[in-house]
């Protein structure tokens, strides 16, 4: 049935209409009162809000002026080898107000970027340059440089350990993925591209997965895979971390907000510091006895950081919001797997599920070690890379 229309008139205005009223003789009318001045104007030369002061009538008295937030202007930032630039906002850098007690080590062969049919990966190399190859996959959030705790026990293994940024994490551009699985295409085309026939892999917490889907794709040129401390998939953890995580499941696209607030953090005076002070207490220990250890963890950090959150959201979608592309139980690669009994970041309990999803593996649990298991146990860990070592009962 059609509405019917009702038109009402009172007064000779139709119903709705605005009444022109005069003003009271006591209220100034509109033009006795000049416009809000606007508290805040967007500097465009600095991109920053900055107060601003309007000259104030001498003939009224302003009581107060009751400031509007002006809406958050996003600022879209070029992506590229060009654009990355370094950061120095962790602790110790020039922008800090932190001061590092130790020089960090830097790695042997220069960091250095590689152009491959699709993007540019960038790779620092640590141990015995003539050494067996390793390829090296950062925790998250990591880089390259987290690698140089392996530099002294790969040198006298006779390794050679080719640490690789991720997209969009220190000098990578943040060309991305789409599964964890397509990882390994990358690491094939590197692979070629430093002409490397076989390797063996590593990956250190978040790293665990980019590792094993190494194992998984190029079985016919991984030797071993090792993974410490590393994360398992998603579908069946239980309970009470379940529930922290299934969020972003459920809601992928707090991946970046999430990143973006952690990179925030990260790049404060002393945010890498308050990271630390976060870790178990076994870590936070390790951490502080050790000046030089510290310095190497911020920097690492930050570097992870240097072009913002964009890497390390990458890395929680892949590994946390979808499936990895892959079977954990179709790997024949040997694979090693550590894992600390007192490690809070990621618990016991995910290497024991990666154990008994893997056919061909072995898991060792180091009692009284943290989620910084690779810090002491380099030359443990690096003897499981060895050909043939991973698949020894």
């Amino acid at each position: 049935m059609p509405t019917r229309r009702y038109r009402c008139r009172r007064d000779g205005l139709a119903t709705g209409a605005r009444r022109r009223t005069p003003h009271h003789p006591l209220r100034p009318g509109p033009a006795a009162h000049p416009p809000r001045p606007i508290s805040h104007r967007y500097h465009q030369a600095d991109q920053q809000f900055l107060p601003h002061r309007a000259a104030i009538d001498p003939d009224r008295v302003v009581i107060a002026n009751k400031t509007r937030a002006l809406p958050r202007i996003r600022v879209r930032h070029p992506s590229g080898p060009a654009a990355i630039e370094p950061n120095r906002r962790w602790s110790g850098g020039e922008d800090s107000g932190d001061t590092a007690p130790y020089p960090a080590r830097v790695a042997p062969v220069a960091p250095r970027t590689l152009s491959l049919p699709d993007r540019a990966i960038c790779i620092a190399e640590y141990g015995d340059p003539t050494g067996d190859p390793v390829l090296y996959n950062h925790g998250v959030p990591g880089s390259h440089i987290e690698a140089i705790a392996f530099d002294e026990a790969a040198a006298a293994a006779k390794l050679r350990i080719i640490a690789i940024d991720r997209p969009g994490i220190g000098g990578s551009p943040p060309v991305p993925l789409r599964r964890v699985v397509q990882w390994a295409d990358v690491v094939a085309a590197l692979a070629d591209r430093l002409g490397l026939d076989r390797f063996a892999v590593v990956g250190v917490s978040g790293g665990g997965p980019y590792a094993l889907a190494c194992a998984h794709n190029l079985a016919d040129r991984v030797t071993a895979a090792v993974v410490v401390s590393s994360i398992a998939p998603l579908d069946d953890i239980p309970g009470q971390r379940r529930g922290s995580l299934a969020m972003l499941r459920r809601f992928p696209f707090m991946a970046r907000p999430v990143a973006a607030r952690m990179a925030a953090q990260i790049r404060k005076p002393g945010g890498v510091a308050a990271t630390i002070a976060r870790m178990a207490p076994v870590d936070r220990a390790r951490v502080t006895a050790d000046p030089r250890l510290a310095t190497e963890l911020e920097t690492n950090i930050g570097e992870a950081f240097r072009q913002g959150g964009r890497g390390f959201a990458m890395d929680l979608r892949l590994l946390f919001t979808r499936p990895w592309g892959f079977r954990l139980a179709d790997i024949t690669v040997p694979v090693r797997i550590w894992h600390g009994a007192a490690d809070h970041n990621v618990p016991v309990s995910d290497g024991r599920r990666l154990a008994a999803l893997l056919s061909n593996s072995r898991i060792d649990i180091v009692s009284d070690a943290g989620h910084l298991l690779f810090i002491d146990h380099t030359a443990a860990i690096l003897e499981s890379v060895r050909i043939g070592d991973a698949d020894r009962p």
